[in-house]
Protein backbone atom coordinates (compact mmCIF):
# COMPACT_ATOMS: atom_id res chain seq x y z
CA UNK A 1 0.00 0.00 0.00
CA UNK A 2 3.23 2.61 -0.43
CA UNK A 3 3.24 2.21 3.81
CA UNK A 4 6.21 0.86 5.99
CA UNK A 5 5.28 1.47 9.51
CA UNK A 6 8.41 1.45 11.74
CA UNK A 7 8.54 0.06 15.05
CA UNK A 8 6.10 1.47 17.75
CA UNK A 9 8.23 3.91 19.74
CA UNK A 10 6.88 2.61 23.00
CA UNK A 11 8.23 -0.46 23.00
CA UNK A 12 10.29 -1.44 26.00
CA UNK A 13 13.56 -2.17 25.31
CA UNK A 14 15.19 -5.46 26.74
CA UNK A 15 18.28 -5.99 28.64
CA UNK A 16 21.63 -4.47 26.64
CA UNK A 17 19.41 -2.90 24.10
CA UNK A 18 19.51 1.11 24.19
CA UNK A 19 16.32 2.94 25.12
CA UNK A 20 13.97 4.25 21.90
CA UNK A 21 14.94 7.76 21.00
CA UNK A 22 12.67 10.41 22.26
CA UNK A 23 9.11 11.17 19.68
CA UNK A 24 10.58 14.53 19.14
CA UNK A 25 13.77 13.48 17.70
CA UNK A 26 11.87 10.62 15.10
CA UNK A 27 12.84 10.65 11.53
CA UNK A 28 10.22 8.65 9.69
CA UNK A 29 9.85 11.04 6.51
CA UNK A 30 12.37 11.71 4.21
CA UNK A 31 12.87 14.02 1.23
CA UNK A 32 15.73 13.66 -1.04
CA UNK A 33 16.06 16.38 -3.88
CA UNK A 34 18.29 16.07 -6.42
CA UNK A 35 18.69 16.98 -10.32
CA UNK A 36 17.06 14.70 -12.04
CA UNK A 37 19.66 12.75 -13.91
CA UNK A 38 20.69 11.50 -10.63
CA UNK A 39 17.47 9.96 -9.30
CA UNK A 40 18.28 6.68 -10.27
CA UNK A 41 22.20 6.80 -9.32
CA UNK A 42 20.15 8.03 -5.52
CA UNK A 43 17.48 5.07 -5.94
CA UNK A 44 20.98 2.53 -6.21
CA UNK A 45 22.80 3.78 -3.23
CA UNK A 46 20.20 3.78 -0.91
CA UNK A 47 19.19 0.12 -2.04
CA UNK A 48 22.80 -0.65 -1.72
CA UNK A 49 23.31 0.93 1.64
CA UNK A 50 20.33 0.30 3.79
CA UNK A 51 20.47 -2.38 6.17
CA UNK A 52 18.84 -5.47 5.27
CA UNK A 53 17.19 -6.14 9.01
CA UNK A 54 15.88 -1.94 8.77
CA UNK A 55 14.28 -2.15 5.47
CA UNK A 56 13.05 1.63 4.26
CA UNK A 57 10.58 2.28 1.80
CA UNK A 58 11.80 4.29 -1.58
CA UNK A 59 9.39 5.90 -3.28
CA UNK A 60 10.20 7.90 -6.93
CA UNK A 61 7.92 10.33 -7.50
CA UNK A 62 9.28 10.84 -11.55
CA UNK A 63 7.38 7.17 -11.82
CA UNK A 64 4.43 8.09 -10.70
CA UNK A 65 3.07 10.44 -14.30
CA UNK A 66 -0.39 10.75 -13.41
CA UNK A 67 -1.53 13.10 -11.18
CA UNK A 68 -4.44 10.04 -9.07
CA UNK A 69 -1.21 8.70 -8.45
CA UNK A 70 0.75 10.94 -7.35
CA UNK A 71 -2.24 11.99 -4.80
CA UNK A 72 -2.78 8.70 -3.80
CA UNK A 73 0.85 8.51 -3.11
CA UNK A 74 0.45 11.94 -1.00
CA UNK A 75 -2.17 10.44 1.36
CA UNK A 76 -0.52 7.64 1.76
CA UNK A 77 2.46 8.76 3.06
CA UNK A 78 0.82 11.43 5.35
CA UNK A 79 -0.63 8.92 7.59
CA UNK A 80 0.91 8.89 11.13
CA UNK A 81 2.66 5.28 10.75
CA UNK A 82 4.45 5.85 7.71
CA UNK A 83 7.97 6.01 7.20
CA UNK A 84 10.10 6.13 4.01
CA UNK A 85 12.16 8.20 1.42
CA UNK A 86 10.78 10.48 -1.11
CA UNK A 87 13.28 11.06 -4.11
CA UNK A 88 12.23 13.67 -6.19
CA UNK A 89 14.15 15.95 -8.74
CA UNK A 90 14.34 19.71 -7.95
CA UNK A 91 12.09 20.65 -10.72
CA UNK A 92 9.65 18.31 -9.75
CA UNK A 93 9.74 19.74 -5.91
CA UNK A 94 9.69 23.46 -6.78
CA UNK A 95 6.65 22.56 -9.64
CA UNK A 96 4.67 20.76 -6.53
CA UNK A 97 5.41 23.89 -3.78
CA UNK A 98 4.85 26.23 -6.64
CA UNK A 99 1.37 24.43 -7.15
CA UNK A 100 0.40 23.80 -3.60
CA UNK A 101 0.75 28.11 -2.97
CA UNK A 102 -1.23 28.47 -6.22
CA UNK A 103 -4.24 26.49 -4.98
CA UNK A 104 -4.10 27.94 -1.24
CA UNK A 105 -4.56 31.57 -3.25
CA UNK A 106 -7.33 30.24 -5.62
CA UNK A 107 -9.08 28.94 -2.35
CA UNK A 108 -8.18 32.12 -0.22
CA UNK A 109 -9.49 33.89 -3.82
CA UNK A 110 -12.69 31.91 -3.28
CA UNK A 111 -13.17 32.29 0.14
CA UNK A 112 -12.64 36.37 -0.23
CA UNK A 113 -15.22 36.64 -3.37
CA UNK A 114 -17.85 34.71 -1.17
CA UNK A 115 -17.46 37.08 1.76
CA UNK A 116 -17.77 40.14 -0.69
CA UNK A 117 -19.96 38.42 -2.88
CA UNK A 118 -17.88 39.52 -5.63
CA UNK A 119 -17.29 37.07 -7.67
CA UNK A 120 -15.15 39.25 -10.34
CA UNK A 121 -12.75 39.81 -7.41
CA UNK A 122 -12.17 36.04 -7.91
CA UNK A 123 -11.77 36.07 -11.25
CA UNK A 124 -8.97 38.96 -11.45
CA UNK A 125 -7.13 37.15 -8.44
CA UNK A 126 -6.93 33.42 -10.03
CA UNK A 127 -5.82 35.96 -13.60
CA UNK A 128 -2.80 37.03 -11.69
CA UNK A 129 0.16 36.10 -12.58
CA UNK A 130 2.49 35.08 -9.88
CA UNK A 131 6.26 35.64 -9.37
CA UNK A 132 6.86 32.53 -11.94
CA UNK A 133 4.61 34.52 -14.43
CA UNK A 134 1.73 31.73 -14.03
CA UNK A 135 -1.39 32.68 -13.00
CA UNK A 136 -3.44 30.21 -10.59
CA UNK A 137 -6.04 29.26 -13.59
CA UNK A 138 -2.96 28.46 -15.33
CA UNK A 139 -0.86 26.30 -13.42
CA UNK A 140 -3.43 24.38 -11.59
CA UNK A 141 -6.15 24.37 -14.28
CA UNK A 142 -9.64 25.41 -14.47
CA UNK A 143 -10.88 22.72 -12.06
CA UNK A 144 -8.75 24.13 -8.28
CA UNK A 145 -7.48 21.42 -5.97
CA UNK A 146 -9.78 20.34 -3.26
CA UNK A 147 -8.80 21.21 0.56
CA UNK A 148 -7.82 17.47 0.51
CA UNK A 149 -5.21 17.69 -1.77
CA UNK A 150 -3.50 20.64 -0.80
CA UNK A 151 -3.13 19.10 2.86
CA UNK A 152 -1.79 16.19 1.20
CA UNK A 153 0.51 18.62 -0.84
CA UNK A 154 1.57 20.24 2.67
CA UNK A 155 2.35 17.86 4.89
CA UNK A 156 4.36 16.12 2.32
CA UNK A 157 6.63 18.19 0.80
CA UNK A 158 6.59 21.47 3.71
CA UNK A 159 6.01 18.78 6.89
CA UNK A 160 8.76 15.91 6.28
CA UNK A 161 11.47 14.97 9.28
CA UNK A 162 14.31 15.62 7.29
CA UNK A 163 15.09 17.52 3.92
CA UNK A 164 18.62 16.89 1.92
CA UNK A 165 19.24 18.34 -1.45
CA UNK A 166 21.79 16.99 -3.33
CA UNK A 167 24.04 19.71 -5.93
CA UNK A 168 22.52 22.61 -3.13
CA UNK A 169 24.68 25.27 -4.93
CA UNK A 170 21.48 24.95 -7.46
CA UNK A 171 19.89 26.96 -5.31
CA UNK A 172 21.73 29.89 -6.32
CA UNK A 173 20.18 33.10 -4.99
CA UNK A 174 17.22 33.39 -2.38
CA UNK A 175 15.10 34.75 -5.19
CA UNK A 176 14.68 31.69 -7.60
CA UNK A 177 12.14 29.64 -7.47
CA UNK A 178 13.68 26.51 -6.49
CA UNK A 179 15.28 28.57 -3.27
CA UNK A 180 12.22 29.80 -2.40
CA UNK A 181 10.51 26.32 -2.23
CA UNK A 182 13.32 24.79 -0.06
CA UNK A 183 13.06 27.55 2.17
CA UNK A 184 9.42 26.59 2.80
CA UNK A 185 10.26 23.30 4.59
CA UNK A 186 8.87 23.36 7.97
CA UNK A 187 11.95 21.21 9.37
CA UNK A 188 15.34 22.52 10.40
CA UNK A 189 16.77 19.29 10.11
CA UNK A 190 17.91 20.27 6.52
CA UNK A 191 21.39 18.93 4.79
CA UNK A 192 23.25 20.54 1.53
CA UNK A 193 25.22 18.20 -0.16
CA UNK A 194 27.48 19.94 -3.07
CA UNK A 195 30.78 19.58 -4.15
CA UNK A 196 33.44 22.84 -4.08
CA UNK A 197 30.79 25.48 -3.42
CA UNK A 198 33.60 28.31 -2.41
CA UNK A 199 34.82 27.51 -5.96
CA UNK A 200 31.48 28.35 -7.24
CA UNK A 201 30.44 31.98 -5.51
CA UNK A 202 30.44 33.33 -1.79
CA UNK A 203 27.30 34.18 -1.98
CA UNK A 204 25.92 30.86 -3.30
CA UNK A 205 27.71 29.25 -0.56
CA UNK A 206 26.22 32.21 1.66
CA UNK A 207 22.20 30.51 0.44
CA UNK A 208 23.18 26.98 1.21
CA UNK A 209 24.56 27.84 4.75
CA UNK A 210 21.51 29.94 5.75
CA UNK A 211 18.82 27.25 4.14
CA UNK A 212 20.84 25.00 6.69
CA UNK A 213 21.15 27.04 9.10
CA UNK A 214 19.03 30.35 8.81
CA UNK A 215 20.59 33.74 10.23
CA UNK A 216 23.91 31.80 11.20
CA UNK A 217 25.96 34.02 9.02
CA UNK A 218 23.92 36.99 9.71
CA UNK A 219 21.70 38.87 6.38
CA UNK A 220 22.95 38.76 2.67
CA UNK A 221 24.35 42.67 3.74
CA UNK A 222 26.42 41.14 6.66
CA UNK A 223 27.75 38.24 5.01
CA UNK A 224 28.60 40.79 1.79
CA UNK A 225 29.95 43.51 4.33
CA UNK A 226 32.16 40.88 6.79
CA UNK A 227 33.27 38.34 4.36
CA UNK A 228 32.89 38.64 0.60
CA UNK A 229 34.29 41.83 0.32
CA UNK A 230 37.20 41.66 2.51
CA UNK A 231 38.11 38.39 0.95
CA UNK A 232 37.23 39.39 -2.51
CA UNK A 233 40.11 41.86 -2.69
CA UNK A 234 42.88 39.99 -1.40
CA UNK A 235 42.42 37.34 -4.12
CA UNK A 236 43.90 39.56 -6.42
CA UNK A 237 47.61 39.04 -8.32
CA UNK A 238 47.65 43.05 -7.60
CA UNK A 239 46.07 42.86 -4.25
CA UNK A 240 47.78 45.01 -1.37
CA UNK A 241 49.79 43.19 1.68
CA UNK A 242 47.40 44.41 3.93
CA UNK A 243 44.32 43.40 2.00
CA UNK A 244 45.72 39.96 1.52
CA UNK A 245 46.34 39.66 5.36
CA UNK A 246 42.75 41.08 5.91
CA UNK A 247 41.53 38.47 3.22
CA UNK A 248 43.11 35.37 5.54
CA UNK A 249 41.74 37.01 8.53
CA UNK A 250 38.06 36.71 7.48
CA UNK A 251 38.95 33.47 5.75
CA UNK A 252 39.88 32.06 9.21
CA UNK A 253 36.76 33.73 10.84
CA UNK A 254 34.33 32.36 8.43
CA UNK A 255 36.10 28.59 8.21
CA UNK A 256 35.60 28.42 12.36
CA UNK A 257 31.76 29.71 12.39
CA UNK A 258 30.86 27.05 9.91
CA UNK A 259 33.06 23.93 11.39
CA UNK A 260 30.24 23.43 13.50
CA UNK A 261 27.63 22.63 11.17
CA UNK A 262 29.47 22.09 7.30
CA UNK A 263 31.33 18.45 7.17
CA UNK A 264 34.02 18.91 4.70
CA UNK A 265 35.83 16.35 2.85
CA UNK A 266 38.30 16.13 0.23
CA UNK A 267 39.00 13.78 -2.53
CA UNK A 268 41.80 12.31 -0.29
CA UNK A 269 38.83 10.42 1.51
CA UNK A 270 37.62 8.50 -1.87
CA UNK A 271 40.88 7.91 -3.49
CA UNK A 272 42.57 4.68 -1.62
CA UNK A 273 38.86 3.13 -2.13
CA UNK A 274 38.48 4.00 -6.01
CA UNK A 275 39.77 2.50 -9.04
CA UNK A 276 41.96 4.91 -11.59
CA UNK A 277 39.20 7.24 -13.30
CA UNK A 278 38.25 6.57 -16.93
CA UNK A 279 36.49 8.79 -18.86
CA UNK A 280 34.06 7.29 -21.54
CA UNK A 281 32.10 9.46 -24.77
CA UNK A 282 29.30 7.30 -25.26
CA UNK A 283 27.02 8.69 -28.13
CA UNK A 284 23.59 7.33 -27.77
CA UNK A 285 20.34 8.05 -29.90
CA UNK A 286 17.20 9.55 -28.71
CA UNK A 287 14.64 6.55 -28.28
CA UNK A 288 11.14 7.27 -30.49
CA UNK A 289 9.40 7.96 -27.67
CA UNK A 290 12.04 10.89 -26.95
CA UNK A 291 12.13 11.95 -30.47
CA UNK A 292 8.17 12.67 -30.66
CA UNK A 293 8.34 14.38 -27.08
CA UNK A 294 11.35 16.49 -28.52
CA UNK A 295 9.23 17.36 -31.85
CA UNK A 296 6.24 17.96 -29.72
CA UNK A 297 7.49 20.69 -27.58
CA UNK A 298 9.43 22.04 -30.02
CA UNK A 299 6.69 22.20 -32.71
CA UNK A 300 4.70 23.83 -30.00
CA UNK A 301 7.34 26.48 -28.72
CA UNK A 302 8.31 27.25 -32.24
CA UNK A 303 4.97 27.31 -34.02
CA UNK A 304 6.50 25.12 -36.63
CA UNK A 305 7.90 28.66 -38.04
CA UNK A 306 11.73 28.56 -36.40
CA UNK A 307 10.56 31.40 -34.54
CA UNK A 308 9.74 31.54 -30.93
CA UNK A 309 6.22 31.69 -30.12
CA UNK A 310 4.06 34.98 -28.72
CA UNK A 311 4.55 33.87 -25.44
CA UNK A 312 6.98 31.27 -25.66
CA UNK A 313 9.82 30.11 -23.40
CA UNK A 314 12.85 31.57 -23.26
CA UNK A 315 16.39 29.43 -24.57
CA UNK A 316 17.20 28.24 -21.33
CA UNK A 317 13.83 27.70 -19.54
CA UNK A 318 13.38 25.38 -23.24
CA UNK A 319 17.04 23.59 -22.16
CA UNK A 320 16.10 22.66 -18.72
CA UNK A 321 12.38 21.19 -20.26
CA UNK A 322 14.49 18.93 -22.76
CA UNK A 323 16.50 17.71 -20.15
CA UNK A 324 13.46 16.20 -18.14
CA UNK A 325 13.36 14.34 -21.76
CA UNK A 326 14.86 10.82 -19.70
Amino acid sequence: DGVHAPSPMGDVPGPGTPAPRPEHLAVRRVIIACPVAVLLNWQRELSRWVPRDAPVRVWLLETLAKKELRAHFFNSWNVPAASGVLLLSHDMYRMLVSRLLKGKQHQAAQRAAAEADDPRAAQQMLAAPGEDGSSARVLIGASALTEADLKGLDQALLQADLVITDEAHKLKNESTQLSKAFKMAATRRRLALTGTPVQNNLLEYFVMVDWVRPGALGTRADFQANFVQAIERGQHTDSSAEDVATMRKRAYVLHKTLAAFVHRKGYAVLAQGLPPKKEFVVVVQLSPLQKKLYRAYCSTVLGGQGQAAPGGSTLFRDYQTLLSVW
